[in-house]
C-alpha cells in the first residue's frame, strides 16, 4: 500500500501539470516530457542522492515560471525549448556551489512565515489554474453550455468525493484498514470515479476534453528564431 501511494503521489502532479504545462507553452512540452523526465531524475537522485524518499516533480511555482518564460521568449525571438534548457544548466551549476558552501544552514534563519508564504503561493496557485480552466469552458462553448457545465460537474464532483473520502479516517463505517484505504487513496478513487462516469452512453454524445499525449516520442529540433537568422547572400 505504501509503494502504491507513493507511485500515484509521485504520477498525479506529474499528470496534472504536464496538461498545463502543455496549454501555457502552447504544446512545446506536456506530459511526456514531465513523465520522462520526472522518472529518470527521481531515480538518479534516489540512488546517488541519499534521500531516495523524496519525492521530485513539478510544483505550481515551476509551472507558473515556466508559463511567464514561454510568454518572455516570443516576445524576444528566443527559443523556448534551448532557454529553457541552459537556465536548467545554469540552475544545476548554481545549486551544486550552494551545496559545496553548505549554504543550507541558512535555513536556521528562516521562520514558519516564509513557509507559510510559499504554500500560499502555491495553493493560490492550484486555485486559480483549477478555477480559469473550468471558467474558460463555458468562455468558448458559446450558446450550447452543457459539455463545460458536464466538466465543472466532474472537478467539483471530484473534490467533494476527495474530501469525503479524506476523512474517512475520523468516520465509524468500515473497519480500521479500510477507512486508512479510502483516506491514502482518495484522490484516486475520485479520479477513477470520475474518469468511468465520462464514459456512461448518455454523455457520450458530450465528449469531455481529454488529456493529449502524442502517439510518438522524439527530440524535436531547435528552430533559429527569425531575428537572429542571417541571409546568405
Amino acid at each position: 500500500a505504501a509503494l502504491l501511494f507513493m507511485y500515484f503521489a509521485c504520477l498525479a502532479p506529474v499528470l496534472a501539470f504536464g496538461g498545463l504545462a502543455s496549454v501555457l507553452t502552447g504544446g512545446a512540452m506536456g506530459v511526456v516530457e514531465f513523465v520522462v523526465s520526472s522518472g529518470v531524475c527521481g531515480a538518479l537522485y534516489g540512488a546517488i542522492a541519499g534521500q531516495p524518499l523524496t519525492l521530485i516533480g513539478p510544483n505550481g511555482l515551476v509551472l507558473a515560471f515556466t508559463g511567464a518564460l514561454y510568454k518572455f521568449c516570443g516576445y524576444a525571438g528566443v527559443d523556448f525549448m534551448l532557454a529553457y534548457a541552459w537556465i536548467g544548466i545554469y540552475t544545476s551549476a548554481m545549486l551544486f556551489v550552494l551545496a559545496v558552501v553548505n549554504a543550507s544552514d541558512v535555513i536556521r534563519y528562516c521562520t514558519r512565515f516564509t513557509e507559510d508564504v510559499f504554500n500560499s503561493l502555491i495553493l493560490s496557485t492550484f486555485l486559480v489554474e483549477a478555477v480559469r480552466s473550468v471558467a474558460a469552458g463555458f468562455y468558448i462553448a458559446g450558446m450550447d453550455k452543457t459539455k463545460p457545465f458536464i466538466e465543472a460537474t466532474l472537478a467539483v464532483g471530484s473534490f467533494v468525493v476527495t474530501k469525503a473520502l479524506a476523512g474517512a479516517r475520523k468516520g465509524m463505517l468500515f473497519n480500521r484498514l479500510v477507512r486508512e484505504f479510502l483516506a491514502d487513496f482518495g484522490p484516486l478513487i475520485a479520479i477513477v470515479f470520475g474518469t468511468f462516469f465520462t464514459f456512461l452512453p448518455f454523455l457520450k454524445s458530450f465528449p469531455v476534453d481529454r488529456l493529449t499525449i502524442p502517439a510518438t516520442f522524439k527530440v524535436r529540433r531547435l528552430s533559429t528564431p527569425a531575428r537572429n537568422r542571417t541571409t546568405e547572400n
